[in-house]
């Protein structure tokens, strides 16, 4: 069973994080998935993870050695599609 996943972060200012990842790693933007508070980022190539950042309403004080939260998302499929 193939298995795909995305890297989902926590972010203030998810547009601008995702252009700066964006250029940083040579990932484009994700068709599709482009609003004030959320964006996402993918390899062209197809080999690496999407990458997500989502606008989050509150603050981090539960989290004081980053100040943000990271999490995995994984699809597992059939590995037909994706």
């Amino acid at each position: 069973m193939a298995t795909f996943w995305t890297l989902g972060c926590d972010a203030d200012h998810p547009q601008r994080i995702a252009a700066f990842w964006a250029l940083a790693l040579g990932y484009v933007k994700e068709s599709g998935f482009d609003e004030p508070d959320n964006a996402s980022i993918v390899d062209p190539d197809g080999r690496g993870p999407a990458i997500s950042f989502l606008k989050v309403p509150e603050g981090k004080a539960a989290e004081p050695r980053t100040g943000r939260r990271m999490h995995i998302d994984v699809m597992p499929t059939d590995g037909t599609t994706r």
